[in-house]
């Protein structure tokens, strides 16, 4: 395992020997240290240490924390600070630069390795987790639709750029809002309650709801992480107005032509059955060794009127065939 590499920034000479030889005998890799904050910024550039002690307060055209500023916007190192002093307006001012620690001089052996070890440590967690962030970030962009990713407590740890525009907002702002203060539809709210409050977390669940002038398709499922306490919910949504308009539309279009045809179909049945009726009373008026079979064709002919009577009756069937494969019709006007 290799040694971590540490860059002591530190204008006193005296000082910063010191601490070079000590880190030394704690089994670190030590780089020339160095007193201003530039020679840090070119320091970090070349050699690309692990962690950076910082003083506070430097000679030259940079205060420590000033140099931090430049050296975050170059390079993810931890860096802990070396300061004479512990007055809470100074630690204010360095906490804008998120140092991984403070050490007040003089410096311990046993508190310096404990704290440069909790920064390392510290240092790869946050590393981890913004790699794991990175990732589901990557994994909710390339879903076309509207994603978004809540904790236990209803706030969003994770939301794409489709959601977040349509939200109107970017999704850093979004990060740790209450989703509550977004979607606010209270079949989303009763079934985040049940996967919450009921632990319900085997299956997802579906539903259509219309919000203001478009409809909106939306599933929720949990995602477990690493134990059972780490449960995190998923609500992803995508717009099916146009589906939704071409079920109404070919509803209504299609119960109309279903009409028509049924008007049409029962004066056909009577342009039918008028004339078999008639072939009947022939057959009853003169019998003759044909009547038998002449009325055995007739029936037929009347059971299969009978039967395309009862099959338009049943044409609604028709129309929730269309429905079901509407994408296929719609695919096909699109192309024309």
């Amino acid at each position: 395992m290799n040694k971590p590499q540490i860059l002591v920034v530190e204008d006193e000479a005296f000082i910063a020997a010191n601490l070079i030889q000590i880190l030394i005998s704690l089994g670190y890799t030590v780089h020339k240290a160095v007193a201003k904050g530039e020679d840090a910024v070119n320091s970090v550039k070349i050699q690309k240490p692990d962690l950076i002690l910082m003083d506070i307060e430097l000679i030259g055209a940079l205060t420590g924390i000033e140099t931090a500023e430049k050296i975050r916007a170059i390079a993810d190192i931890p860096i802990v600070y070396l300061t004479a002093y512990s007055d809470d307006e100074r630690l204010k001012k360095a906490q804008i630069t998120e140092p991984y620690g403070y050490l007040v001089k003089p410096v311990h052996n046993r508190e310096l390795k404990a704290t440069i070890e909790m920064a390392l440590y510290k240092h790869a967690l946050n590393r981890k987790l913004k790699e794991r962030d990175d990732t589901i970030r990557t994994l909710l962009n390339a879903v076309s639709d509207d994603l978004v990713l809540i904790n236990s407590g209803r706030k969003i740890i994770a939301i794409n750029k489709s959601m977040a525009e349509k939200l109107g907002q970017k999704p850093k702002e979004l990060i740790g809002r209450a989703i509550g203060d977004f979607l606010n539809s209270q079949v989303l709210s009763e079934i985040l309650d049940r996967i919450i409050d009921s632990h319900e977390t085997d299956r997802q669940t579906h539903f259509e709801e219309k919000q203001n002038d478009r409809w909106v398709e939306t599933l929720v499922y949990p995602v477990i992480g690493g134990s059972e306490n780490d449960l995190r919910i998923a609500i992803q949504s995508h717009d099916i107005t146009l589906r939704k308009q071409f079920e109404e539309d070919l509803k209504n279009e299609g119960l109309t032509q279903i009409g028509q045809n049924m008007e049409q179909f029962q004066i056909l049945n009577d342009q039918i059955r008028n004339p078999l009726q008639v072939i009947r009373g022939y057959v009853l008026l003169d019998t003759t060794r044909y009547s038998d079979a002449i009325n055995k064709q007739v029936e037929i002919i009347d059971d299969l009127v009978t039967q395309l009577d009862i099959g338009w009756l049943k044409s609604e069937k028709v129309s929730q065939f269309l429905i079901k494969h509407q994408h296929v019709f719609t695919k096909s006007i699109q192309e024309k």
